[in-house]
């Protein structure tokens, strides 16, 4: 029982671990289309050459790919705790039910039979 507790309390911090990872990625996004943003509003500089923005334009690209894929594998993660939880929960449920049983079946054996009793004491 002390090792299904423990194991709840691994896989509860396992997805707490999980949704701050996800809330990192989820800033480090805001941050990057923040800065797109900016880039955008601020007056152009000299054009660079095509070459430079195209290379930036699929490190972006690259970068955003990256991000989803994370986060797609983080979402994987998550439903696969999700599932040992629940079969976990399964596990403890068919415990529970064996439990319930042993105890019916206890209670429904008959008493065992009462111990002879002593032969009394004779005074010689």
């Amino acid at each position: 029982m002390l090792l299904l507790l423990l194991l709840l309390l691994l896989l509860l911090l396992l997805l707490l671990l999980l949704l701050l990872l996800l809330l990192l990625l989820l800033l480090l996004l805001l941050l990057l289309l923040l800065l797109l943003l900016l880039l955008l509003l601020l007056p152009p500089p000299p054009p660079p050459p095509p070459l430079l923005l195209l290379l930036l334009l699929l490190l972006l690209l690259l970068l955003l790919l990256l991000l989803l894929l994370l986060l797609l594998l983080l979402l994987l993660l998550l439903l696969l705790l999700l599932l040992l939880l629940l079969l976990l929960l399964l596990l403890l449920l068919l415990l529970l039910l064996l439990l319930l049983l042993l105890l019916l079946l206890l209670l429904l054996l008959p008493p065992p039979p009462p111990p002879p009793p002593p032969p009394p004491f004779t005074v010689t």
